[in-house]
Protein backbone atom coordinates (compact mmCIF):
# COMPACT_ATOMS: atom_id res chain seq x y z
CA UNK A 1 0.00 0.00 0.00
CA UNK A 2 1.50 3.19 -0.90
CA UNK A 3 2.70 5.13 2.31
CA UNK A 4 3.96 8.59 3.24
CA UNK A 5 6.23 8.55 6.19
CA UNK A 6 8.98 10.72 7.99
CA UNK A 7 10.82 8.08 8.68
CA UNK A 8 13.40 6.36 7.33
CA UNK A 9 12.09 2.40 6.78
CA UNK A 10 15.16 1.19 5.15
CA UNK A 11 17.14 2.46 8.53
CA UNK A 12 14.57 0.98 10.74
CA UNK A 13 14.57 -2.30 9.07
CA UNK A 14 18.41 -2.51 9.14
CA UNK A 15 17.93 -0.97 12.82
CA UNK A 16 15.74 -3.64 14.06
CA UNK A 17 17.87 -6.59 12.22
CA UNK A 18 20.54 -5.75 14.23
CA UNK A 19 19.28 -5.10 17.84
CA UNK A 20 17.14 -8.04 17.67
CA UNK A 21 19.30 -10.41 15.79
CA UNK A 22 16.80 -11.29 13.45
CA UNK A 23 15.63 -12.04 9.64
CA UNK A 24 13.40 -10.21 8.07
CA UNK A 25 11.56 -10.68 4.84
CA UNK A 26 10.91 -8.02 3.49
CA UNK A 27 8.05 -7.53 0.72
CA UNK A 28 7.61 -4.37 -1.06
CA UNK A 29 4.85 -4.24 -1.92
CA UNK A 30 3.72 -0.93 -3.63
CA UNK A 31 4.80 0.92 -0.74
CA UNK A 32 8.61 0.55 -0.90
CA UNK A 33 11.11 1.82 -3.25
CA UNK A 34 15.41 2.27 -2.68
CA UNK A 35 15.43 -1.02 -1.15
CA UNK A 36 18.51 -1.73 -2.88
CA UNK A 37 21.28 -0.66 0.36
CA UNK A 38 19.36 -3.90 2.14
CA UNK A 39 20.23 -6.54 -1.03
CA UNK A 40 24.12 -6.38 1.12
CA UNK A 41 22.83 -8.11 4.08
CA UNK A 42 22.65 -11.78 4.19
CA UNK A 43 19.82 -11.47 7.42
CA UNK A 44 17.27 -9.35 4.92
CA UNK A 45 15.58 -11.00 1.44
CA UNK A 46 13.65 -8.17 -0.03
CA UNK A 47 10.80 -9.29 -2.07
CA UNK A 48 8.37 -7.77 -4.64
CA UNK A 49 5.50 -10.13 -3.82
CA UNK A 50 4.47 -13.23 -2.11
CA UNK A 51 1.69 -15.58 -1.75
CA UNK A 52 1.22 -15.26 2.18
CA UNK A 53 -0.48 -18.28 2.48
CA UNK A 54 2.66 -20.31 1.43
CA UNK A 55 4.93 -17.53 3.60
CA UNK A 56 3.25 -17.31 6.66
CA UNK A 57 3.22 -20.79 8.10
CA UNK A 58 7.31 -20.18 8.10
CA UNK A 59 7.45 -17.42 10.14
CA UNK A 60 7.60 -16.16 13.69
CA UNK A 61 5.49 -13.00 13.62
CA UNK A 62 4.29 -10.78 10.92
CA UNK A 63 4.35 -6.87 10.87
CA UNK A 64 1.58 -5.42 8.10
CA UNK A 65 -0.93 -2.43 7.42
CA UNK A 66 -3.87 -3.98 8.51
CA UNK A 67 -5.98 -4.86 5.72
CA UNK A 68 -8.22 -7.57 6.33
CA UNK A 69 -6.72 -9.74 3.63
CA UNK A 70 -3.75 -9.81 5.68
CA UNK A 71 -5.02 -10.16 8.80
CA UNK A 72 -6.68 -13.12 7.71
CA UNK A 73 -3.74 -14.70 6.12
CA UNK A 74 -1.77 -14.40 9.80
CA UNK A 75 -4.48 -15.69 11.50
CA UNK A 76 -5.24 -18.89 8.97
CA UNK A 77 -1.27 -19.72 9.42
CA UNK A 78 -1.33 -19.41 13.55
CA UNK A 79 0.88 -16.01 13.59
CA UNK A 80 0.99 -13.31 15.80
CA UNK A 81 1.16 -10.33 14.38
CA UNK A 82 1.81 -5.66 14.25
CA UNK A 83 -0.66 -3.76 12.81
CA UNK A 84 1.00 -0.60 11.80
CA UNK A 85 -2.04 1.12 9.59
CA UNK A 86 -0.81 3.57 7.12
CA UNK A 87 -4.53 4.59 6.79
CA UNK A 88 -5.25 6.52 9.97
CA UNK A 89 -7.31 7.34 11.68
CA UNK A 90 -9.22 6.96 8.63
CA UNK A 91 -9.70 3.89 7.08
CA UNK A 92 -10.34 -0.10 8.57
CA UNK A 93 -7.08 -1.03 9.09
CA UNK A 94 -6.70 0.47 12.89
CA UNK A 95 -10.12 -1.03 13.70
CA UNK A 96 -9.05 -4.73 12.84
CA UNK A 97 -5.56 -3.98 14.63
CA UNK A 98 -7.52 -3.27 17.63
CA UNK A 99 -10.14 -6.35 17.15
CA UNK A 100 -6.73 -8.90 16.75
CA UNK A 101 -5.26 -6.96 20.15
CA UNK A 102 -8.51 -7.18 21.84
CA UNK A 103 -8.62 -10.92 20.79
CA UNK A 104 -5.11 -11.61 22.34
CA UNK A 105 -3.64 -12.57 18.51
CA UNK A 106 -1.59 -9.72 17.92
CA UNK A 107 0.17 -6.25 19.64
CA UNK A 108 -1.92 -2.68 20.15
CA UNK A 109 -1.71 -1.14 16.11
CA UNK A 110 1.04 1.12 16.02
CA UNK A 111 -0.08 3.39 13.36
CA UNK A 112 2.67 4.64 10.53
CA UNK A 113 2.57 7.74 11.14
CA UNK A 114 3.25 7.53 14.85
CA UNK A 115 6.04 4.99 14.31
CA UNK A 116 9.22 6.13 15.78
CA UNK A 117 12.23 3.54 16.15
CA UNK A 118 12.26 3.09 19.81
CA UNK A 119 8.68 2.40 19.80
CA UNK A 120 8.88 -0.11 16.77
CA UNK A 121 11.80 -2.34 18.26
CA UNK A 122 10.23 -2.62 21.52
CA UNK A 123 6.47 -3.66 19.73
CA UNK A 124 8.93 -6.39 17.83
CA UNK A 125 10.48 -7.72 20.90
CA UNK A 126 7.24 -8.10 22.35
CA UNK A 127 5.81 -9.46 19.54
CA UNK A 128 8.48 -12.33 19.44
CA UNK A 129 8.68 -13.21 22.95
CA UNK A 130 5.06 -12.88 23.88
CA UNK A 131 4.30 -16.61 23.98
CA UNK A 132 0.20 -15.87 24.84
CA UNK A 133 0.06 -14.38 21.33
CA UNK A 134 1.29 -17.29 19.71
CA UNK A 135 -0.81 -20.05 22.06
CA UNK A 136 -3.70 -17.20 21.20
CA UNK A 137 -3.04 -17.82 17.38
CA UNK A 138 -2.29 -21.22 16.93
CA UNK A 139 -5.99 -21.35 18.71
CA UNK A 140 -7.61 -19.68 16.14
CA UNK A 141 -6.04 -20.98 12.95
CA UNK A 142 -7.31 -24.75 14.62
CA UNK A 143 -10.65 -23.21 14.81
CA UNK A 144 -10.36 -21.65 11.41
CA UNK A 145 -8.94 -24.69 10.34
CA UNK A 146 -11.96 -27.08 11.57
CA UNK A 147 -14.57 -24.98 10.13
CA UNK A 148 -16.45 -25.42 6.79
CA UNK A 149 -16.71 -22.17 5.60
CA UNK A 150 -18.59 -23.06 2.40
CA UNK A 151 -21.13 -25.20 4.27
CA UNK A 152 -21.42 -22.89 7.10
CA UNK A 153 -22.03 -20.11 3.67
CA UNK A 154 -25.09 -22.22 2.15
CA UNK A 155 -26.84 -22.43 5.81
CA UNK A 156 -26.59 -18.75 6.36
CA UNK A 157 -27.65 -17.90 2.60
CA UNK A 158 -30.22 -21.03 2.71
CA UNK A 159 -31.77 -19.35 5.98
CA UNK A 160 -32.71 -16.00 4.12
Amino acid sequence: MPFDSQLNLIDLVNAVNKELNTRIILVKGWGLSNVEQLSSNPNIKVVDHVPYDKLFPLVKAIIHHGGIGTIAACLKAGKPFLTCPVLHPLGDQHFWGTLAFQKGVGLEPLPLKKVTKEKFIESIRKLLSDSNLYLNAKKISEQLSNENGLAKAIEIIEKI
